[in-house]
């Protein structure tokens, strides 16, 4: 009985797929490991050696280390992993390259001043911004002319020009 509530205690406090995603953490490359576990100082030692550590290695998902730390939301692992030459544009084995996975903007934003381009996942998103932000616009717009010719008709009748029959 003991047994299984010791289990069913470490089920809940370390659920499967944490247990799965620690061993594989050990399976990845050094510099890997260290953007999954937050050790920005551990991959600085690591891209410190350029033979050893390539910032733009594979790991059997496709993914490279400028992957992890952008689908992470690391700001200062992405900004380091940029100055020693990791490619944002480098797609991995979802078809996505790392501006895709951006979560926050200062992210994205440093992939874009470093070169990285849209790919087709933030292509999209951008063009549905830039029709929704033409939809607003629009709307505003035909808004002022409704509203500026609704005061000139309002004008004219104070004034007394308003229609006049002809006859």
């Amino acid at each position: 009985m003991k047994l299984i509530t010791l289990l069913f205690v470490m089920s809940m406090l370390f659920p499967v797929s944490w247990i799965a995603s620690a061993s594989a953490a050990d399976e990845l490359p050094a510099l890997h490991q260290a953007v999954l576990l937050s050790k920005l100082q551990r991959a600085e030692q690591l891209l410190a050696d350029t033979q050893a550590h390539n910032p733009n290695e594979r790991d059997v998902l496709g993914s490279t280390p400028l992957h992890l730390a952008v689908r992470a939301d690391q700001v200062q692992i992405v900004k380091l992993l940029l100055e020693h030459g990791a490619n944002g544009n480098l797609i991995d084995g979802r078809g996505q390259n790392a501006m895709d996975q951006a979560k926050s903007w200062s992210v994205w934003w440093m992939l874009l001043r470093w070169g990285s381009l849209p790919g087709m996942d933030t292509a999209i998103f951008l063009i549905a911004i830039t029709l929704l932000v033409v939809l607003a616009f629009s709307v505003w717009l035909r808004k002022v002319k409704t509203e500026a010719s609704l005061e000139k008709l309002s004008q004219d009748d104070q004034s007394g020009d308003s229609f006049r029959d002809a006859a």
